[in-house]
Parts: C-alpha cells; sequence; structure tokens
C-alpha cells in the first residue's frame, strides 16, 4: 500500500469508521460504552407517624451514558388516602418525606444527561403505629465469577421499621447449572458460601422473616470458565460527609479475577447547581476535587482491563453549609470463637465538624437459640458474648447532637475452637499451556475457629520426562511451569496448629502452545482453523476516501511467541492495490511478532476498483519461533466496488 492508502485509513481510525481498540497486543482502554440506567434504590418499610417515617430515597446508584452529568427528577406517583406528604427537593440525588399515613407510597425517578432518560420506581411500604412491618429481604447484588470460585452471598443489607424486631435467615438454591453439585455453606445464615463448580448461572432465594412476617429476595451468580468472560469490578469508596469547602479524596478501587491490570474512569454523575468542582485526575485510583458548594456530589468510576469494563458504581459525597452529617463506622466483618467475648468498636466513626458524638448500637439478627446482649447500647465500644455458633449483625448509627448518620452494620460470625480446616485449592479441573506458568491459590482455605493456617502443597503426579516443580510449596500462593504437554496433580494439606483438613487435589491438563485465529465481528469472535483458506465473491464492501474494507481477523498467541513471514497482498487482475493493515494503520509486515499471551489485529483492504471486478488474494504464513514449519493463512476474493 501506497503512503496516501496508508493515510486514508489513518483517516478512516479517525472519524471512527473503522476501530482496532486493543490492537498491538491487546493495549488500550476499552471506552465506557454505558446507557443512561435510572434507579430508584431498595424497597423499604417504614412505621407511619413516628420518627423512623422520614424516607429517605436514593437515586445515587443510577448512571448518564459514558458518565455524562445528570439530572435527577423525582415524583410521587400515588400515595394511601388521606396522606398530605410531598417530597422535599425532588430534583436531588436523596430527596425525602414523611411516611404520615398507612399504605404504599410508590415513586418514579427519572434521569436525564440531556440526550436520553430513564425512569426508575421504588415502592416504600408505611405501617401503622403499633402494627408490624413486613421486613425487607436484600439478597445482595449479582456476581460474575469465575468456574471454581468460592462465592460469598450477603443478606445483611436485609432491614426491618420496628425497633428491636430481630431477623432470621433461610437461603435455597432456585436454579444451579446442569450437573452441579454446589451445596450452601449454610441456609441459615447471613453471609453463606458455596463454590461455583460448573460454568453457567445460580438463582439463589433469601427470605427475611421478623418471626411474624417474611419477605423474599434473589441474587444471582454467573460463573464462566474464561477469565475474559467475567468483567472486573470497581469499588468507588464509602460515602463521606464533608463541609463546604473541603478537599475530598476519593478512594477507588478494582479486582480482576484473571490479575489483569486495571484502569480507572471516574466521573461526576452529578453535582450540586453551581459547582465548578473538577477532579485532580479522572485515571487515577485516588483523586480529589474541592466540594464547593453545599450539596450532593455523586460520583461515577468505571474500571477496565485490556477486554472488558465493569459495571458502574457510584458514591456520594454530601457537603453542608453548616453542620455536617456525621458518618458511623462499626469496624469491619469479622470470626470469632464461640462463646467468647465480642468488643465493638464505633470509634473511628467521624463528624467532619468536630463535633462530638453519641452512639446507638442495636443488634438486627442473631443465631438462633442466642441470648447474647449488649453491655451497652450506646457505649462507643460496647460489648457481648457470641454464645451461640452463627452470625450476629449490629447496626451502628451516630449523632453529633443536630442529625443521625446513615446506618451501618457489621457481621461477627462464631465458630467453634478446635475445629478441622477445610483445605480449598480452587476448581479441581484446570487446562493451561506447556511452558506457561500456572499459579495456585488456597486462600479460600478455611478454619471455623479463625485459627491460623499453615499450607503444604506437593506435586503429586506429571507426565513423563517433565522436570516441573513446585516453587514456594508452602505458601498459600505457589506455582509451577508444566514443561511438557500431559496431566499435572498437585495435593494441598492445609492445618492448624492442632489439626490438618483432608487433601484436596487439582488436575491441570495441559497442551502445546498455539496460535489462534480468529474472525472479528460487531457479536464477538469466531474461532477459526490454520490452515485457513477463505475463496468467494466478497460482498460489494462500502468505500470510504477510496478504501474497501474486507473483513477483520485476530492473531493471538498462547505459550510462545510468533512471527509472520511470506506476507502477500496482491490484486491478482484488474486495478488497484491491496494490503493487510495492522493496529494504527501500519501494515502488516515481515518479521511481525506475536508474543506470549497477547495478539495481534488486523484487517484486509484493497482500493476501490471502480466498478469493475477484481480478484484480490491475501496471505501469509505463521510460526512458532524456533520451529521451521508454519501454519499459512489464505484469503481470495472475487470483489467489486465503485
Amino acid at each position: 500500500m501506497n503512503k496516501k492508502i496508508v493515510s486514508v485509513i489513518m483517516l478512516l481510525f479517525a472519524v471512527g469508521l473503522v476501530s482496532l481498540a486493543g490492537c498491538g497486543g491487546g493495549g488500550g482502554n476499552a471506552p465506557n460504552n454505558q446507557t443512561t440506567v435510572a434507579k430508584a434504590g431498595d424497597p423499604q418499610s417504614v412505621v407511619a407517624g413516628t420518627t423512623n417515617s422520614v424516607v429517605a430515597l436514593d437515586g445515587s446508584q443510577s448512571t448518564g451514558a459514558d458518565g455524562n452529568l445528570i439530572t435527577y427528577q423525582w415524583t410521587m406517583v400515588a400515595k394511601p388516602a388521606g396522606s398530605a406528604a410531598t417530597l422535599t427537593t425532588p430534583t436531588e440525588v436523596n430527596p425525602t418525606f414523611t411516611a404520615d399515613a398507612p399504605g404504599e407510597y410508590n415513586l418514579k425517578l427519572t434521569i436525564s444527561d440531556g440526550l436520553t432518560t430513564s425512569s426508575s420506581t421504588v415502592v416504600i411500604t408505611a405501617t401503622g403505629t403499633g402494627t408490624n412491618a413486613a421486613p425487607v429481604a436484600n439478597a445482595g447484588t449479582g456476581q460474575r465469577v469465575l468456574t471454581g470460585t468460592f462465592v460469598t452471598l450477603d443478606g445483611s443489607a436485609s432491614s426491618d421499621a420496628n425497633p428491636g424486631d430481630l431477623l432470621t435467615f433461610s437461603w435455597a438454591f432456585q436454579s444451579v447449572p446442569t450437573g452441579s453439585s454446589a451445596v450452601l455453606s449454610s441456609a441459615v445464615a447471613v453471609r453463606p458460601t458455596f463454590i461455583a463448580d460448573l460454568e453457567g448461572v445460580y438463582v439463589v432465594k433469601l427470605t427475611v422473616s421478623d418471626g411474624k412476617l417474611t419477605s423474599d429476595a434473589t441474587v444471582t451468580v454467573t460463573a464462566s470458565g474464561d477469565v475474559l468472560n467475567v468483567p472486573p469490578v470497581a469499588n468507588a469508596g464509602s460515602a463521606q460527609s464533608v463541609t463546604r469547602g473541603s478537599v475530598v479524596t476519593l478512594n477507588g478501587s478494582g479486582t480482576d479475577a484473571g490479575g489483569l491490570p486495571l484502569t480507572y474512569s471516574w466521573s461526576f454523575t452529578s453535582k450540586p447547581a453551581g459547582s465548578r468542582a473538577a477532579l485532580s485526575s479522572a485515571t487515577v485510583a485516588k483523586p480529589t476535587f474541592t466540594a464547593d458548594v453545599a450539596g450532593a456530589y455523586v460520583l461515577n468510576l468505571v474500571v477496565s482491563n485490556d477486554e472488558s469494563n465493569s459495571a458502574a458504581v457510584t458514591v456520594t459525597i454530601t457537603a453542608s453549609a453548616a453542620n455536617a452529617k456525621p458518618v458511623a463506622k462499626a469496624g469491619f466483618n469479622r470470626g470469632v470463637i464461640t462463646g467468647s467475648v465480642v468488643t465493638l468498636d464505633g470509634s473511628t466513626s467521624s463528624d467532619a465538624n468536630g463535633d462530638a458524638l453519641t452512639y446507638r448500637w442495636a443488634f438486627v439478627s442473631i443465631p438462633a437459640n442466642s441470648s447474647a446482649a449488649l453491655s451497652s447500647a450506646t457505649f462507643q465500644k460496647p460489648t457481648f458474648t457470641a454464645d451461640t455458633t452463627g452470625d450476629y449483625v449490629i447496626e451502628l448509627i451516630v449523632n453529633d447532637g443536630i442529625v443521625d448518620s446513615t446506618a451501618v452494620r457489621v457481621t461477627i460470625s462464631a465458630a467453634p475452637l478446635d475445629t478441622t480446616p477445610t483445605a480449598n485449592a480452587g476448581t479441581s479441573t484446570r487446562n493451561a499451556i506447556a511452558g506457561e506458568r500456572v499459579n495456585l491459590d488456597g486462600r479460600l482455605s478455611d478454619d471455623a475457629d479463625g485459627s491460623p493456617l499453615t499450607y503444604l502443597w506437593t506435586l503429586t503426579s506429571k507426565p513423563s520426562g517433565s522436570a516441573a516443580a513446585l516453587v514456594n510449596a508452602t505458601s498459600s500462593n505457589p506455582y509451577f511451569t508444566p514443561d511438557i504437554p500431559g496431566a499435572y496433580q498437585v495435593t494441598l494439606v492445609v492445618s492448624s496448629a492442632t489439626k490438618s483438613s483432608a487433601p484436596v487435589t487439582v488436575t491441570i491438563t495441559t497442551v502445546a502452545a498455539y496460535v489462534e485465529l480468529s474472525r472479528v465481528a460487531y457479536y464477538g469472535d469466531d474461532i477459526l482453523s490454520f490452515p485457513y483458506i477463505q475463496t468467494g465473491v466478497e460482498a460489494t464492501p462500502s468505500v470510504v476516501s477510496g478504501v474497501a474494507s474486507l473483513a477483520s481477523f485476530k492473531l493471538a498467541a498462547f505459550g510462545a511467541n510468533y512471527t509472520v513471514s511470506n506476507v502477500s497482498a496482491t490484486p491478482t487482475s484488474g486495478p488497484g492495490t491491496a494490503s493487510i493493515v495492522g493496529p494504527g494503520g501500519t501494515l502488516l509486515a515481515n518479521g511481525q511478532t506475536i508474543t506470549s499471551g497477547n495478539y495481534y489485529r488486523f484487517f484486509l483492504a484493497s482500493t476501490s476498483t471502480a466498478g469493475a471486478t477484481v480478484n484480490v488474494l491475501y496471505s501469509f504464513t505463521v510460526t512458532k519461533v524456533g520451529d521451521t514449519t508454519g501454519q499459512t493463512f489464505t484469503y481470495s476474493a472475487s470483489l467489486t466496488s465503485n
């Protein structure tokens, strides 16, 4: 291809008609590509006409397309007969109203980013004074995980409007993938676990009871055997309350199932009218901004690996012109020995104004038959005895003398002393490529009484002739490099001070290094076989500035480096010029190397045939470094373009 054609292709990239996002070994960040989604928050239950009848709505989880700023419009669609309830600030992210009469209040949230709108509804149920309100079950957010992952469910956000009511929990699978043997660690725990042993969808139902009434919620866990199908997970940090003019430091983080490096993309979803707040950086984990106007600042975070983006998550920073709402912190979830005295800790709770805080603790849930009681509901660090095995969920609200904080919760899990630990080495069967490092992970091994664990990994079998050996065999994360194709078995035993687990075994089946060719399409990549031979009549392609694009492909290397040779792109008859174009408009050339674990995208190009029919031929050979025989790519077509 001549310089003029290369320039035209570069122009196509610039105007977005040709996309090679992720070319050149998988580099580059994927765009957000979000849509505008309104979320009016979770259902709530309150008691009308009491101190618990003020309802705070929450639209902060709503997102605009590509992180654009959005506006909010709340509407009370329906309310009980005789109610005079009105919304305080219907154009803010967190308006309130007082549920002054028993019945259902239907609220609608409509958001707009200036181009698109989205709506969502939420129902608030109010009961009369002296009557029992139904609890509200919350089974947590949906999860996407790798097959073989230890999944933790979480019902601790379930609630009840009646002060003093204790909740009990009942979990059950509604559906699992065919053939799965998944079992919940406990059907009555607040945070049970299970292993997603097969690829597919697991639907789990939670029923919450206050002893009189129940409510249900479900959560979906999707397991995939391909790490590329598991998007990363973003965490935007905790909500903060500050005074106007404060410099706010955000606290973002992210996790990736495949351990890929992550990039960050922050944006304001909304900010108070008149605010000129700007982020110090939109692409670091912990950017800052100045809360220059009183009101709510909602920020959106998306983390990305090379292949996909996380779901957007948000965090709300509330700036006050005078008194700021305090922030309660109840400490971290943790395990204890059944019968031990537990000390709760609210000392990290804070107030932006430096006001003295008072504390209000209460049990949300305790195990059946427990008689646990707090030493004081108003101490900064109260205690209780975890007298029964199970989960204790405790709620903390702090007050600065003017306003309550948002309630926060901590879960204390009690288990008997000196239990036998359980080894977990991950999914029992894995695939790998000879020559590539295999990382093992025993961190999900567990001892119910919280005793520290030691690890012993053993490479119990390997193919004949293999010299593979474990590195760091007494750590939780050893590794080895399978040097020849075949089956490798690794066994893990974990031990506490007095007991050892039963051994668990992982089988890693390895294959020789290979290169993979796929046809790139909008609906996904189609895997093709080598040698690849395509012959036929090309559908009349669109021509932009004299250049036609026939088809796009991707070459991915696994377990070894591969080089390209015998590159040819030729019109065998008729006018015009053909070429194979790689990242950034450069041409595929002899000697191009695709390194192990990376890929190279390219497309087949031709200049306009001016209505004539032209036969074009594209070909090359790709060969593993060190080998003499390669695999061939041949694409020939009869092409007509204007």
